[in-house]
């Protein structure tokens, strides 16, 4: 399970049939053996955090993405949590949404990244387009907005499994992942002050990779390693997490005489301020004081006589 995959609700439990290659029911649960006892539905652990895709009639594409997620899917892309199927034979993915901001949000909440936090963020996308175009990874399509900033800093690609389907329907904005991944290596320098010298040199080299070979990518992506190193990711909370109220002010003798009696006990414990870094203690206040009147005593009745 990678960073910032939190399950932040308890769990609910629904039903899944499973089914072996005999066509007999399979009874199967988390932790346990898979047996072949009688006809019955298996619990399987389910969260509000999850998202389940359903195979169309053909489930070969479907069933590639899986094995391949499964394989292990690392940090950067959702992990497959079940795999299965309904009570009417259909193939069921099961994976964990990742509960983040959007990469866009966080650019805006970061303001100007360094070249540091750009590299941060871009890299790992830049590597999943690199794997995707040499064969080494099966990816689906999404939206920019499909691309998240988890709780740890990471950016996770939540890409819709090809040959898919769920009750909401596919956004009509919905691109292939692979060239969703390039896009928001693009959003992220594009936020990057342009006065940096290593500006104009990703842009160009994302131009050339967003319609270019494998081999402008792996020149892209080995640019931007160059750049800086990766610094980690941060921004300002939201300026009402912290509210600070004044304290309301004096309006009757009770409270003049209440702060009275408070000043006169910070007096009494903390010292009378003669500077800002140093104060006197009313004992040794009092005892120079009664000093100071019997010397002056003194004196008078000596001229005196």
């Amino acid at each position: 399970m990678g960073p910032g995959y939190g399950l932040a609700t308890p769990p609910e439990t629904v039903t899944l049939r499973l089914w072996a290659n005999t066509g007999r029911p399979q009874d199967c649960a988390h932790g346990q053996e898979a047996r072949l006892p009688s006809d019955t539905l298996v619990t399987v652990q389910n969260t509000s955090d999850h998202r389940r895709w359903s195979a169309g009639p053909d489930e070969t594409a479907l069933l590639a993405w899986a094995a391949d997620r499964a394989a292990g899917a690392g940090p950067h892309l959702v992990p497959v949590l079940d795999v299965g199927r309904d009570p009417v034979g259909t193939l069921v993915v099961d994976v964990l949404r990742p509960t983040g901001t959007t990469l866009s949000d966080a650019l805006d909440r970061i303001g100007s990244p360094t070249p540091g936090v750009a590299v941060t963020l871009s890299v790992p996308l830049l590597e999943l387009a690199c794997a995707e175009r040499d064969g080494a990874l099966l990816v689906g399509c999404a939206t920019v907005d499909d691309l998240l900033v988890d709780d740890s800093g990471a950016v996770v690609l939540h890409d819709r499994p090809p040959g898919a389907s769920t009750p909401d329907p596919v956004p009509p904005t919905s691109i292939p992942a692979s060239r969703v991944l390039l896009l928001g290596a693009r959003m992220v320098w594009e936020r990057v002050d342009p006065r940096d010298e290593a500006r104009a040199q990703i842009d160009a080299l994302l131009s050339a990779a967003l319609d270019g070979s494998g081999g402008d990518l792996r020149r892209l992506l080995a640019g931007v390693g160059s750049v800086a190193a990766p610094r980690p990711v941060r921004w300002d909370p939201p300026a009402d997490d912290f509210a600070f109220t004044a304290r309301p002010s004096v309006q009757n003798d009770d409270d003049l005489a209440a702060r009275l009696l408070s000043a006169a006990r910070s007096l009494v414990e903390r010292g009378i301020p003669l500077t800002p870094h140093r104060r006197l203690s009313v004992r040794q206040a009092m005892v120079g004081a009664v000093l100071a009147v019997g010397i002056a005593a003194a004196v008078t009745f000596s001229v005196g006589r």
